[in-house]
């Protein structure tokens, strides 16, 4: 049995998530993970919107609590994979220092995924390609409620090292063309400046990682990975604003995570 997980552990890595496929068979794997993500989003400023002077771009800068689970549908060297995650809740303060306004958020990440790809070089490497989506979310104790939702497509792919009988280490690469739309309610008190947000965006994407996957027990494998994710939305449009919107958002990721895989 050993032998054949290893066999299993080159196959699939994408967002953190490694599953391990075997060659001229057929079955599911599921899996749960657990991650720890350094989450930023950051929309730029806006100009002249306090009257005449800029308001400061709004960071929610937090690091995340991550529980995901997933599984793997494979035959021979294709396979299809759907993931998902929830986050617990962080808090972030923003500041806006001329008119002494302070927002205290918390909020929380989901992300979403469906992802199909094939195998080759003796199950040393594989390319993919799928849909995903994630939803940023906060409120702010002043009333202010901010949604950064994105969705898109993503391609990539991925080469693993077997390490004689220890695990497989991985790498990871991708790239996402993916759309991004933003949903601003300000707080009561900053009505007068007309500062809510209903924008669309786009955004073309990298994310990069490395893992090293291993087992524990004849059925039961693990990986630990540890992952980057960079997105630049801009072009952003709201035909609905009064106050013009920021020129650009930008959401970075750094993920470190651990899965462990059921083998039947």
């Amino acid at each position: 049995m050993l032998k054949k997980i290893f066999t299993l552990l080159p196959g699939m890595l994408f967002c953190s998530t490694t599953t391990l496929l075997q060659a001229a068979e057929s079955g599911f794997i599921p899996r749960v993970s657990y991650a720890v993500s350094d989450y930023s989003f950051e929309q730029s400023e806006r100009p002249d919107a306090l009257n005449g002077s800029d308001f400061p771009g709004v960071d929610f800068d937090v690091t995340f609590n991550m529980l995901g689970v997933g599984g793997t549908f494979y035959y021979d060297k294709y396979y299809v994979d759907l993931y998902l995650q929830h986050s617990d809740k962080q808090s972030d303060t923003f500041h806006e220092y001329e008119s002494g306004f302070e927002e205290k958020f918390k909020g929380d990440r989901k992300d979403y995924a469906l992802t199909t790809g094939m195998k080759f070089l003796d199950n040393k490497a594989a390319i993919y390609a799928g849909y995903k989506i994630g939803v940023s979310e906060a409120d702010g104790k002043q009333g202010t409620y901010l949604k950064f939702k994105e969705d898109g497509f993503f391609v990539g792919g991925n080469y693993g090292i077997p390490i004689k009988s220890y695990g497989v280490l991985t790498f990871n690469i991708a790239l996402a063309y993916l759309n991004g739309k933003l949903k601003e309610d300000a707080a009561p008190s900053l009505d007068e400046f007309q500062l809510d947000i209903d924008a669309d965006s786009n955004a073309t994407g990298l994310s990069y990682g490395v893992s090293w996957s291993g087992v524990i027990t004849d059925n039961l494998g693990y990986n630990l990975s540890l992952d980057a994710n960079s997105y630049e939305f801009k072009d952003v449009k709201d035909n609905s604003a009064i106050t013009p919107p920021p020129d650009k958002f930008e959401e970075d990721f750094v993920t470190a995570k651990i899965s462990l895989s059921y083998y039947f």
